[in-house]
Parts: structure tokens; sequence; C-alpha cells
């Protein structure tokens, strides 16, 4: 990809500063609650320069972003409806190779101080959330991260950390809809805070 941003310089022109060559090494989608669906993302480019045009000037956007009271999340097969916050990050690792390479005058070949190869290695997804537990769901939660499952905590082999789907719907209305589609998860750690005086227990 090549990424521009550009700055107003007199009454026609701007002064843009290009980075080339540049690939996705990261994307962080988090929401929280009252507020909107937001992503980050994290470049990684092999080349750089600055020159002066007539880049088309960015217009404000009306579409209205996707909100988190609009959304749904599915844990397995249940529905957790006391999530209040989540984040997604998804990492291709980024390696960068640089070679006893000379840069040519028109960039077309990077070289010399500029990466000539940037390789994605193991794709990586962490799935973090805030759950605040309820009687409904407590125990699948915990029957899931530990594979103890009735009131005599015998064990069960089925529910030992088992790989599960989530799913995150956000919703603006009929037929605009974003979806993220988790397969195979399994927990890493679930840290259960109790707090010292009266409250929820968030997980």
């Amino acid at each position: 990809l090549t990424l521009e941003f550009a700055f107003p310089s007199g009454a026609s022109s701007y002064f843009g500063r290009y980075y080339t060559g540049a690939k996705l090494s990261e994307v962080r989608i988090s929401a929280e609650e009252a507020g909107e669906l937001s992503a980050e993302l994290t470049m990684i480019p092999a080349g750089y320069r600055a020159e002066w045009n007539t880049s088309t000037v960015t217009k404000d956007i009306t579409t209205k972003p996707y909100l988190f009271h609009t959304a749904t999340f599915t844990f397995g097969s249940t529905t957790i409806a006391r999530i209040t916050t989540f984040e997604l990050t998804i990492s291709n690792e980024m390696g960068q190779k640089w070679y006893l390479t000379q840069q040519t005058s028109d960039g077309t070949l990077r070289g010399g101080r500029y990466a000539y190869d940037i390789i994605p290695g193991k794709r990586e997804y962490k799935l973090t959330a805030t759950v605040v537990i309820d009687t409904d769901l407590n125990p699948s939660v915990w029957e899931r991260l530990t594979g103890l499952t009735g009131s005599t905590g015998q064990l069960s082999n089925t529910l030992t950390n088992a790989p599960f789907n989530a799913t995150f719907l956000f919703s603006r209305g009929t037929n605009d809809t974003l979806t993220i589609e988790l397969t195979d998860c399994v927990f890493t750690k679930a840290p259960h805070s109790i707090p010292e005086e009266k409250a929820e227990i968030s997980v």
C-alpha cells in the first residue's frame, strides 16, 4: 500500500508525505461501554518521500459508527449480555529485511536505509473482554475454564479448555450489520477479582 498524508500549502497545492510499500502489521479492534467500535491500525512502510501536488481534499464522513449498545456477543452457545469492554488484536508479526542493494534514483527499487522486504510471520489473534458474571453465565464460563462440572466438582473432559467459537454482532439497522467471528478460541487466563465491598464480580 501507499499511504498519503496531505497538508494545505497555498490555494490549490498540498504538501504530501508518502509512505510507500506499506504493509499492515497489526489491527486492534475495540469498544467500551457507551462508546463506538473503533480500529487502530499499525503499518510498516518500506520507504518515504515528500512532494507538492493537488491532492483531493478529504470530506467529512456522514456514516454513523457501530455503537457498543447495538452489539451482541455469543460465547460458545451462550449469549453474554454483560460485557463492558472488549479488544481484539490481530498481529501479522512483520519482519523487515535489508540487503546489500543500492536504491535507484526514482525510488522503484528500495535499498540502503529502507527495508527491501517486509515479510509477514505467524499470524496471532488475541481477544480480551471484561464480563460481569451473573448466575446464569457463571457455571458456563467457570466449567469451560476449569473443566469441572456439577455440584460435586467432577472433571468433564469435554469442557477442559475445549475450543469454542465467539461472535460479535454489531448492527446499525436493517441489513446493516458487522459480524466478527472468532473460531476455535481457548482461554489463556480469566482472573476473578472478588471485591472487598459488595459489588459486581468482573472477569
